[in-house]
């Protein structure tokens, strides 16, 4: 994927910079975690402030 430098950050095709991309691999992680203590998916994405569509994406993957 190419990097575009705009000056301040640097953004790739998908919107999110580096630290846009960590901060949600962070939130995945805690998913993670919650998944394994039996959370559904609207109170796990209500709790992480998410979509619900999102939380079923990480389950799947």
């Amino acid at each position: 994927m190419c990097a575009i430098d705009l000056g301040r950050e640097v953004r790739t095709g998908r919107g999110l910079t580096d630290a846009g991309r960590a901060a949600r691999e962070r939130l995945r992680l805690r998913a993670v975690a919650r998944f394994e203590g039996g959370d559904s998916n609207s109170r796990l994405a209500a709790a992480l402030r998410v979509s619900e569509r999102s939380v079923e994406r990480w389950r799947r993957a």
